[in-house]
């Protein structure tokens, strides 16, 4: 698994490098953010990698369409997204949670207060793919014990150490591991009332952060660099929407590397 953790490693970095390029960043600033959200998307080679890190690229996919999504609603788009989730759910047991979150909050940008015939069409789209998904994994686990995450690497459960910040309590690991997330994701805190899209993104870093709650109060924590690469990725996308050109590309910079200070800080306090 070690060789597809890399592949998919290498796949994120060019997807933020091109988005960031697309942003109307140079070549020299986008390769700079993208190597200091390189840094946290390596902490996944300190757990499961491969869980980490195709967590990361299905969050990040996702988003970057949730994004553009809110720009142009198009069936195409909402059908995407909708398969994105899904693999979400598939590729992660937090899946589930996040799926929860995201699309009664995506709703909420769906079309004009005159349009309902349209907003109602694009959440049965919306709902029809991660819904259907959901009940079969349900139905497979509750009749044939079946782990679909066994099948992409291993189940969490048992690929992730149960505690990192404290061995004998997984429920403070977990909270504690959430609020290190919502510190680390400041970026994204940072963009989100810029723009619909950038609301978007701060949506699904929410998500993320409200799982490992989830999960932290089901008495089941993971490593913290289990997280980063996917707020890593949130990130980038986050700096894409900030569409302030004056000293944008310094600001980012700046708010990129406190970010990957503060995720090098925590790691060494959870080893």
């Amino acid at each position: 698994m070690i060789f597809a953790a890399l592949c998919i490693f290498v796949l994120l970095v060019v997807l933020m490098f091109r988005r960031l390029c697309a942003a109307r960043y140079s070549r020299k600033e986008a390769a700079l953010l993208v190597a200091l959200a390189g840094l946290q998307l390596g902490a996944a080679f300190s757990t499961a990698a491969f869980h980490a890190l195709a967590l990361a690229l299905a969050l990040y996919v996702a988003a970057e369409a949730a994004a553009r999504f809110v720009r142009v609603q198009t069936a195409h788009d909402i059908i995407t997204l909708g398969f994105l989730l899904a693999a979400i759910q598939i590729v992660s047991p937090a899946g589930l949670v996040m799926t929860a979150i995201i699309v009664p909050a995506l709703a909420l940008f769906f079309g004009d207060a005159g349009s309902h015939r349209k907003s109602t069409g694009l959440l049965v789209l919306l709902l029809f793919i991660p819904g259907i998904t959901a009940l079969i994994l349900f139905y497979l686990a509750r009749e044939f014990h079946f782990d679909a995450t066994a099948y992409v690497g291993g189940s969490l459960d048992r690929a992730f150490l149960p505690q990192t910040f404290d061995r004998a309590n997984p429920r403070r690991n977990g909270l504690i591991d959430a609020a290190v997330m919502a510190a680390v994701a400041f970026p994204v805190w940072l963009m989100a009332a810029r723009s619909r899209a950038s609301a978007m993104i701060a949506i699904f870093a929410s998500a993320l952060i409200a799982a490992v709650i989830v999960a932290a109060l089901m008495r089941r924590s993971y490593p913290v660099s289990a997280f980063l690469p996917s707020m890593a990725g949130l990130s980038i996308l986050a700096f894409a929407e900030f569409n302030s050109q004056e000293r944008r590309s310094k600001r980012a910079i700046a708010i990129a590397s406190t970010s990957v200070f503060i995720s090098c800080l925590c790691l060494a306090a959870s080893v």
